[in-house]
């Protein structure tokens, strides 16, 4: 199971969520990548955010890689800056 977010105190985290609502998760790479952000998308949702939609700008953005090849690395980098 994912703790989200894993650096922030629970104080910190409640501050923080009183600000972000949506969010925006992108999944490159592999089968484990995909599963790993099923569970962060779960995580997130438990903590009340909503996925974003259409052309809406998300409070959160997470971008889950898999860098186990060069070509996987420049992708995610790609992704980033975006």
């Amino acid at each position: 199971m994912v703790d989200f977010p894993l650096f922030l105190s629970p104080h910190a985290r409640d501050t923080v969520l009183t600000c972000v609502r949506t969010y925006l998760l992108t999944t490159l790479g592999c089968k484990v990548s995909r599963y790993e952000s099923q569970e962060v998308r779960e995580t997130i949702e438990r903590l009340g955010l909503t996925q974003a939609r259409g052309h809406e700008t998300p409070d959160l953005v997470v971008v889950n890689t898999c860098a186990v090849t060069s070509i996987a690395l420049v992708k995610s980098r790609r992704a980033a800056r975006l």
